[in-house]
């Protein structure tokens, strides 16, 4: 008899997770990255498919099954869907406004730059983008300057410490021989609104990280230089850098990029937080532990940059994150290793001076590291002797063919308050007191040619005018300012012109009296002339290089030091540690003055007391 059996329901094994290979031979993937070790043959990957649902009603398991989420902790965090249709729109709009591109959902697109380029510098012609990276969408601006940034993405992986900060395995930070070029100006004319909601979506991963980043766009890229300008470089050069580096580090997707772009990075964070604590009145303790920590990460990430060959391939960065580290010890007002970067800066100058790559970005880089040079040797209370080897000529013309700041060094009126000239005068002075310092340590005549220089540029410095300067930073119709540049160089001249004869050349207490007058009354005006404008123009964040400041009001006399008082105590609202300690410094001189001591310069002498270097601006 024949006996008939129930039908029994097979199960058939399906898989919707793993590599493509193992879920068309429905088998069971071992989800090895980046390729399996059971396919048995080519592994085509773990790429995920993107699809639009087209209708309403459509079944959430169809799209499920066409497009199966793969879980990996290495991919970017989830975007919430508004967020993202927010960045297709303001792609879409920034398209239409260019006419270049196009449009489409996560596509990739070329973007043809016709922009006039500076004579000996090539710009590419075209720059590959992706939308999603909407970040860096097109903008049409003048003299295009390009930085060269890494392009591939290996597989990075990332992790998180017990304060909550996500950092990145250095190991899984692979270099390539491909790259893509972005204009730093893609970012930095964006306004401060759009680059912080985008920004966001990259920072869901670390909060800390999103805070300080989102301080140093609104804050403290303005606070850390006198004058508002599109080239600024905290906004123009070193930000877009280390944004670069910022989006792979925080969600999980490790860019190619330099361990310098990594410093860098922290060295921006480390900075954001010590104002930030600073400026806090609660949670002081978390910023400063972030302070140190992204400090800590910056010089790691530097000593790798210079001892595995990343240096060569990106000097710019290098340099950047070397200037930034400097930074961390202004802002912080610890002062206990500026002169180190600064010094390890100087060192990449001179192998830069040999390049062939030149761009504007390239050329401020070399001036604001000459500068920061300068600044941090005109206040070491320690001399370095130089012999006098020239024996030529000894015209200010021909002296100022030795200065590091060339007549076109305009970035110099709007980053650091001065110019070309007066920066030169002050490279001069410095210099000159170095070759008479050898001069009476080893009780040598005064050669007559040294004498002559000395000559030369002291009648350079009391025949100086702002009128001699063209200003070419800003334009003739921005009155205001023109106004607030125009008193911050007529100060820096007048401390150079007090540093001079402290340092070399004594002149009657009258005249050094009329040039503090002069440094002391355009500060103020800047200061007065900020705040009339802050409501409207947001002024009021930007603080002055107290250089001159300190030159000139350990050098003032009793009758002057209220009105130095006044502008010392208004400018600790910037929360920059350096200002603290300098005003330090500037009372303990007025304190020895009181006590009968007359040693000049004053700064000098309480610094070799106190064991101590200190620096203003940068």
């Amino acid at each position: 008899m024949s006996t008939s059996r129930k039908g029994t329901k097979v199960t058939k094994t399906k898989t919707f997770a793993g590599c493509w290979t193992c879920r068309r031979r429905k088998v069971k993937c071992d989800n090895n990255r980046p390729c399996c070790n059971r396919c048995g043959e080519t592994c085509e990957g773990y790429g995920i498919d993107l699809y639009w649902i087209a209708h309403s009603e459509e079944r959430p398991c169809a799209v499920k099954r066409r497009a199966m989420f793969i879980y990996d902790p290495r991919l970017p965090v989830k975007c919430v869907p508004t967020e993202i249709d927010q960045l297709l729109t303001e792609l879409d709009g920034e398209i239409e406004e260019t006419g270049v591109g196009e449009v489409g959902p996560f596509s990739a697109f070329w973007i043809n730059c016709d922009m006039t380029t500076t004579a000996g510098y090539n710009s590419p012609s075209s720059v590959l983008w992706a939308d999603i990276a909407g970040l860096l969408t097109p903008h049409r601006i003048p003299d295009p300057a390009w930085c060269e940034v890494d392009a591939s993405m290996p597989d990075g992986r990332i992790y998180e410490l017990d304060d909550g900060t996500i950092i990145a395995d250095d190991d899984s930070l692979l270099s390539s021989d491909r790259g893509e070029r972005i204009n730093p100006h893609k970012i930095s004319h964006l306004s401060p609104e759009i680059l912080r909601s985008r920004f966001s979506i990259f920072f869901n991963v670390d909060n800390d990280v999103a805070e300080l980043m989102d301080n140093y766009i609104r804050v403290v890229a303005d606070l850390l230089q006198p004058t508002r300008h599109s080239q600024n470089p905290y906004k123009s050069i070193y930000f877009p850098q280390a944004f670069a580096s910022s989006s792979g580090l925080t969600v999980g997707v490790s860019d190619s990029m330099s361990s310098s772009r990594t410093a860098l990075f922290h060295a921006l964070l480390s900075v954001s937080a010590f104002h930030l604590y600073r400026q806090k009145t609660d949670n002081r303790e978390k910023y400063e532990k972030l302070g140190r920590l992204h400090r800590a990460k910056a010089i790691k990430s530097l000593q790798k940059a210079l001892t595995s060959g990343y240096i060569a391939k990106d000097k710019s960065t290098t340099m950047s994150a070397m200037l930034s580290m400097a930074s961390i010890d202004l802002m912080e007002g610890g002062m206990t290793e500026f002169w180190i970067h600064i010094e390890g800066c100087e060192q990449l100058r001179s192998s830069m001076m040999m390049s062939n790559t030149w761009s504007p970005e390239h050329e401020q880089l070399m001036v604001n590291c000459s500068f920061m040079g300068i600044l941090a040797q005109s206040t070491d209370p320690y001399i370095t002797p130089k012999p006098w080897t020239k024996s030529d000529a000894t015209t200010i013309d021909t002296l100022l063919k030795s200065s590091p700041f060339p007549p076109g060094a305009n970035s110099l009126e709007f980053t650091y308050g001065t110019t070309s000239k007066v920066a030169s005068y002050l490279y001069l002075t410095i210099l000159l007191s170095q070759h008479l310092a050898f001069c009476h340590l080893h009780g040598l005549p005064i050669p007559l040619p040294l004498q002559q220089a000395c000559s030369s540029l002291e009648e350079a410095i009391t025949t100086w005018s702002i009128a001699q300067e063209p200003l070419v930073s800003v334009p003739k119709t921005d009155y205001e300012t023109l106004s607030l540049v125009t008193c911050h160089v007529l100060a820096f001249h007048a401390s150079v012109a007090v540093y001079f004869h402290t340092l070399i050349r004594p002149c009657s207490l009258s005249l050094l009296r009329s040039y503090n007058k002069t440094c002391i009354s355009n500060l103020l005006a800047a200061e007065a002339l900020k705040c009339s404008h802050s409501a409207r123009m947001g002024w009021n964040s930007m603080a002055p290089i107290v250089w001159p400041g300190f030159i000139a009001a350990c050098e003032a006399g009793p009758e002057q030091r209220p009105l130095w008082r006044v502008w010392w105590i208004g400018v600790q609202r910037y929360n920059i540690g350096s200002i603290g300690v300098l005003w330090g410094v500037v009372q303990e001189v007025w304190e020895m003055r009181d006590e009968g001591e007359r040693e000049v310069p004053g700064w000098r002498a309480v610094l070799k007391r106190n064991g101590r270097r200190v620096m203003s601006g940068g």
